[in-house]
């Protein structure tokens, strides 16, 4: 690596060219980062299961695929794979495959972080479970509204006490509500868990 030096002629202040270590990992061996989002998707299967064809959710929406509800950005989609969302959205209308149910959940998950993140300043800097938590939370119930106490934003005192570092208090507030005592109890139960760090 160093041709023509020798070693009893070297002086003070000479640099040597050491050869480079080799860093790669052909067998692919070295352990890789866990992603959040790879680690929410298998969250929001299991919380909301998979549908080909559109059914009425408990409150009466129409859903299909992952938990997907009509909105503009689900019938760009389907319009972009030729399709006509008002044969989809119908409970006896055309079924979708697995792989665009994927995307529209996708589609979901995208759009929802960045509403997050604009309306909870504190989410930034919360841990990646916290972050799970709220992130299937929305996509289970909406970003709602603070007024109405609908949606994410109804959780007032669960968030509050997220951003005073309450975690405590929030996994209490978590439960305390409809969302934990109705038939979506077992997804907050798991959130439950979830938020306090006991089965990450």
């Amino acid at each position: 690596a160093n041709p023509g030096v020798d070693p009893k002629k070297l002086q003070i202040g000479q640099s040597i060219n050491f050869p480079k270590m080799e860093t790669s990992d052909p067998l692919n061996l070295m352990p890789k980062p866990v992603s959040l989002r790879s680690r929410l998707i298998p969250m929001i299967q299991e919380g909301e299961g998979f549908k080909n064809r559109a059914y009425l959710d408990t409150r009466g929406n129409i859903t299909i695929g992952f938990g997907s509800t009509r909105n503009p950005r689900m019938d760009k989609y389907l319009q972009s794979q030729g399709i006509n969302p008002n044969e989809v959205f119908n409970v006896k209308g055309t079924p979708i495959t697995r792989e665009m149910a994927q995307t529209m959940r996708d589609i979901e998950l995208n759009r929802n972080e960045e509403m997050i993140k604009r309306a909870l300043p504190f989410y930034e800097r919360q841990p990646d479970n916290i972050k799970l938590v709220l992130q299937d939370m929305v996509y289970n119930m909406g970003l709602g509204n603070y007024e109405k106490r609908s949606g994410l934003l109804g959780f007032r005192n669960m968030n509050a006490a997220l951003q005073a570092g309450d975690v405590a208090t929030a996994a209490r507030e978590l439960m305390a509500s409809n969302y934990g005592t109705s038939e979506t109890r077992n997804r907050a139960l798991r959130n439950r868990r979830l938020m306090l760090g006991e089965n990450q």
